[in-house]
């Protein structure tokens, strides 16, 4: 076991589905970047605004399909954290972590002082200092709900959730009929750029799509729960986005609308009546309700994951042993969540926050480009995000567009909290943690003094195996403990299956205690007489030494085809070199069956073929897809 599995001697519980994750997508994404924030953005774009939340939309696209697949390659917690250090490196990792964290955290506070705002609604008269009292309050109560269950979050979630969804359909559909196309005239009052600016001012309506993957470690069957929520969470929420705001728009009077506090609400009391207003100002405040909750049940997994590393103080990676959640990281969480309450403006808070998010999706792509430069073989997402690299390129490209049209404030703040970030990695993080990233691996294929070393691979592969429920048997404890060679023979006398075997026969000398003469002409005698090849590709020489318990393997992979020593016989570019005693003949056939079947896979012979060391090779004979078997 690695030093990394050792590590982590708690782990959260697997009991996430796919609905439970459509809930936490819808749930984080409508909240007030719907019921709130058009009202704001109409007055900087106009009509158009509609076309505002479909650019967000369309922009958010590449560090989506970016973060799935990364997401279904690494189901861990602490989503963009975790593929950044990984990819990137430690500075990079804690800078991106940081960034997605506090980018959940205000996208949680705006949706708390969403529920005050609608409080006003009920009570005009209120001041500002009670409605961030209000604010602070329920975000109390769901730092509790957190620090007790997650199922129980969950649950509420996906009650909420759908309930709002509903509520938001039945707006849309009573109020497009009643559309008056007057209110789309001028349409673009302000200019395109304005419509095309403002698609970054509302990207905080997106921040939540991805913030689920932090909780990847706890979705039971990740590989497809977590792409199916996060995916069909996404392309629902879009729709409703755009036409509810498009409804908005063509029912509410522009005068109106730029200055409404709840502008859905007030669109729904126009095409629906009073019920309309209520039902609508009831979906509201449930949305609030479920963008909070899940903020913080999301977001808190990022400190966890952090500390788990030694970026962060290690007492926020606990979990409790009763309720197997982070209490401290949600306790932590909550607490940045209440200190913006009280500190920021609103306006301040959509534009930090939206340009965080921003940041945040273009380093998803980065991430995605670098893991698969990196060609580690045990980066195997079960999502491939297409047009790779285009799409990535295309979003990269994209998002620092709209960084370029964000206020003043937002860029500098995001740039002196990158400037925090700097200087915790130098005092805190570089003295505290060592290991590998994706881009090491990179530089490696490029400079060949660069050493890269196999800890990302073997951590990568012990992610695979627990994703994919791969429970080892004796036939990997073999795999795992046996020698491989790297065969490169420099002349034609050596590129054979007789010097192969020359070169593995030393180690299965001492490994068995016997004469290194006995095992070469054992071996040669044997593959003499009859050849060993199972197919073009693979030959599987053996012999049956004295004694009993043993069972030894050499793996060898040759960069060239080995001439066969019977005439006429197949040419195999590797060996797998068996020696098991007489009272091991079951699992010498069930392991000559296993070999059997992974060399049968065209894929795996690819990689097999392109591995560039022999932990590479290592890693894919241990994440081959077989049949295991109990093998004692």
């Amino acid at each position: 076991m690695t030093e990394f599995a050792k590590d982590i001697q708690e782990r959260l519980k697997r009991q996430l589905g796919g609905l439970d994750i459509f809930c936490i997508v819808a749930g984080t994404m409508i909240s007030s970047g719907l019921f709130v924030l058009p009202s704001m953005a109409y007055a900087k774009a106009g009509p158009a605004v509609f076309i505002s939340y479909l650019l967000a939309g369309i922009f958010v696209i590449p560090g989506l399909l970016s973060k799935a697949e990364l997401s279904s390659a690494m189901p861990k917690a602490g989503g963009t954290y975790f593929y950044l250090d990984r990819s990137l490196g430690h500075i990079a990792g804690c800078y991106g972590g940081l960034t997605d964290w506090i980018a959940i955290s205000l996208k949680s506070a705006f949706a708390l002082m969403g529920m005050a705002i609608f409080l006003r609604l009920a009570f005009p008269g209120i001041e500002e200092f009670q409605l961030k009292v209000f604010a602070i309050s329920f975000g109390l109560v769901f730092i509790i709900f957190n620090v007790f269950s997650i199922k129980f979050t969950s649950r509420f979630q996906m009650v909420f959730v759908l309930l709002k969804v509903g509520l938001l359909l039945a707006y849309i559909v009573v109020s497009c009929p009643q559309i008056s196309m007057a209110n789309f005239e001028p349409f673009a009052p302000f200019g395109l750029a304005a419509v095309v600016a403002m698609a970054g001012h509302v990207f905080i309506a997106y921040g939540g799509v991805t913030e689920v993957t932090s909780m990847a470690e706890e979705v039971n069957n990740p590989g497809r729960n977590m792409i199916l929520g996060l995916l069909t969470g996404f392309i629902v929420t879009t729709i409703i986005y755009v036409l509810a705001v498009f409804a908005t728009v063509g029912v509410l009077d522009g005068s109106v609308l730029a200055t409404a506090s709840a502008p859905l609400s007030s669109g729904a009391a126009v095409s629906m009546g009073g019920i309309g207003l209520l039902v609508m100002s009831v979906a509201a405040f449930v949305s609030f309700m479920t963008a909070a909750n899940a903020g913080i049940l999301s977001g808190s997994r990022y400190p966890m994951a952090m500390s788990r590393d030694g970026l962060l103080p290690s007492v926020l990676s606990s979990i409790s042993a009763r309720f197997a959640t982070p209490y401290m990281a949600v306790l932590l969480t909550g607490a940045i969540i209440i200190l913006t309450i009280a500190c920021l403006n609103v306006h301040d808070l959509i534009d930090t926050a939206s340009t965080f998010t921003i940041m945040v999706f273009m380093f998803d792509n980065l991430a995605v480009i670098t893991m698969r430069e990196s060609h580690i073989v045990s980066y195997r997402p079960k999502f491939k995000s297409p047009f790779y690299p285009w799409l990535q390129i295309a979003g990269v490209a994209g998002y620092i567009f709209l960084l370029s049209m964000m206020g003043h404030t937002a860029l500098t703040i995001t740039a002196c909290f990158a400037v925090v970030a700097a200087l915790w990695y130098f005092i805190y993080i570089k003295s505290r943690t060592v290991g590998g990233s994706a881009l090491v691996h990179v530089l490696s294929r490029m400079v060949p003094s660069v050493i890269a070393g196999n800890k990302l691979t073997d951590e990568l592969r012990e992610i695979l195996q627990e994703r994919d429920n791969i429970v080892e048997d004796r036939f990997d404890r073999l795999i795992r403990g046996c020698s491989i060679i790297d065969y490169r023979p420099s002349s034609e006398a050596e590129a054979s299956i007789e010097a192969a075997l020359k070169t593995a026969a030393p180690i299965l000398a001492e490994k068995l205690g016997v004469s290194m003469e006995t095992v070469i002409s054992t071996l040669i005698e044997r593959e003499g007489k009859y050849s060993s090849c199972i197919s073009k590709e693979v030959a599987i020489p053996h012999f049956i030494p004295e004694g009993s318990g043993k069972f030894e393997i050499v793996i060898i992979r040759s960069n060239t085809h080995l001439a066969p020593l019977i005439e006429g016989g197949q040419e195999p570019g590797s060996l797998f070199i068996m020696a098991a005693t007489a009272d091991e003949r079951n699992f010498h056939l069930r392991a000559l069956a296993a070999i059997a079947q992974i060399s049968q896979d065209r894929h795996f012979l690819r990689h097999w073929r392109k591995a560039r060391n022999t932990e590479d090779l290592r890693s894919l004979l241990l994440l081959a897809e077989r049949r295991r078997f109990d093998m004692r």
